[in-house]
């Protein structure tokens, strides 16, 4: 792929509204994002993140308008943050508390109009998201959204959801986006699902992609103190895992892989960063270590400290990890369409069929039996990183937020009208039902677990958590 493919192509085109000295400097941009659980290390989250903090150093400002539980206000320090109500996310994962904003009140509006933006960024298509558009609407901010996450393929994982309720969660997707000009999805092959799924019809598709930090991502870190702090032996071949430990992220497949590495008494250690669901079955592997969360240069290091990047997740939306672990010298062993932009098979790395267990080892194996193979595939990952190069893909980012400033005049969208709008029939419903909801899921996990404990069944508990 062309470097260009991965910026916005409106970072790249002359505005035609605005000459160059009317267009508005970086330092103009008061920018309200509008996000779900901001207190959560997510890729989101750490999206945001990287964006406020480059807009920050180019003197701009930003707040995030963002739902939090009290005890995490704390994760929050450091960043200008509106906090609205919301309600836990039914069905999600152990070990994660994931909230979904309700609605904007009295106060937090009065919050929003106190810092003023000039141009509104919606992450997440939740139910303050909704009324985020219907207040940028109503006041003439600019606004545009970027896609994350795929949600309904999430619903796959989860007790069939995905029959009944993906339909219902597509329709009011494409409801949801029908009222944004402009959505910035992160690869060709997302923009192309989108595309397929009819989101192409209701709003303009562009392309942003992610950065990495290429001096903090990179091999030249201290890896041998790591591996000596965590009982690495040195000649064995470090495979690993980093993100959260949870069904959609296919965890099972890595277990799977590192465990024949095992059973054919190939010589390995397997280094897990992330927590979740799954903690307890990886590890159960011999020779494994499970450090849980980590950032900045610990992180950096323990990329570093490793071989190979074994990630068979099928739900990315860009790959930030994988990305990371090219800029840290590691060759990865992906699935072939959501990470297939970042891995060319066979040069930095291999690309794999999602769920195919048998793939995914035949590369690790591969790899982590061939010297020669692995030094090959290391030389060739920072170049295939570099064209990601973070400060790059922010300041194109800080080109989209001045693009649709400039030109959201003649941008073709769709105004909400709170009398013949479905969506906020499907909003007032959401507030009434989703608090219940989650209560009455809580109620039944409560019970679960005393009766699993009654007899014995520590299986039947660990369904349902």
């Amino acid at each position: 792929m062309e470097e260009d493919s991965f910026t916005s192509s409106s970072a790249l085109l002359v505005v035609e509204n605005k000459t160059a000295s009317e267009r508005m400097a970086d330092s103009q941009l008061r920018v309200l994002i509008f996000t779900a659980a901001f207190y959560i290390q997510d890729g989101v989250t750490l999206t945001i993140k990287r964006i406020i903090s480059y807009l920050e150093s180019q003197g701009g400002s930003a707040v995030v308008v963002t739902t939090c539980p009290e005890e995490a206000l704390k994760d929050m320090e450091g960043y200008n943050t509106i906090v609205v109500s919301g309600t836990p996310v039914p069905f999600q994962a152990s070990g994660f508390e994931y909230m979904l904003g309700l609605n904007l009140d009295k106060t937090t509006e009065e919050q929003i109009k106190n810092f003023n933006p000039n141009i509104a960024h919606i992450t997440v298509p939740d139910l303050v998201g909704l009324d985020g558009i219907r207040f940028c609407q109503a006041h003439s901010i600019p606004y545009m959204a970027t896609w994350h996450s795929n949600y309904v393929d999430y619903l796959k994982f989860y007790f069939g959801l995905h029959c009944w309720l993906g339909p219902f969660l597509t329709r009011y997707f494409l409801g949801f986006y029908s009222y944004i000009p402009v959505v910035y999805v992160p690869t060709p092959f997302i923009k192309d699902k989108c595309t397929s799924l009819g989101y192409s019809k209701v709003t303009e598709l562009r392309i942003w992609g992610r950065g990495v930090d290429m001096d903090r991502f990179s091999p030249y870190k201290d890896r041998q103190k790591f591996r000596r702090q965590h009982q690495i032996p040195e000649n064995v071949i470090v495979v690993l895992w980093v993100g959260r430990l949870v069904q959609e992220k296919s965890p099972n497949v890595w277990f799977e892989c590192v465990k024949r590495l095992r059973d054919e008494g190939i010589p390995y250690f397997g280094l897990v960063v992330g927590k979740g669901s799954h903690e307890k079955l990886l590890s159960s592997l011999p020779n494994t270590v499970c450090v849980g969360w980590l950032e900045g240069e610990e992180l950096a290091t323990a990329y570093a400290a490793a071989d190979i990047f074994l990630f068979p997740s099928s739900v990315e939306t860009f790959g930030n990890v994988t990305l990371e672990a090219l800029s840290s010298g590691l060759p990865c062993i992906v699935e072939s369409g959501c990470s297939g932009h970042l891995v060319n098979d066979g040069v930095n790395g291999y690309t794999c069929k999602a769920g195919d267990t048998e793939s995914f080892y035949s590369a690790l194996r591969k790899i982590a039996t061939d010297t020669a193979l692995l030094l090959e595939l290391k030389q060739n990952t920072r170049d295939s990183a570099n064209k990601y190069e973070r400060k790059k893909i922010l300041q194109g980012m800080l080109e989209n937020y001045k693009d649709i400033i400039a030109n959201f005049d003649d941008l073709p969208k769709c105004e909400m009208k709170a009398a013949c709008c479905s969506l906020n029939t499907l909003g007032v419903l959401g507030k009434i039902f989703l608090g219940p909801l989650n209560s009455c899921l809580n109620s039944i996990k409560i019970c679960i677990r005393c009766c699993s404990q009654k007899i014995g069944n520590p299986k039947l508990e660990r369904k349902v958590g």
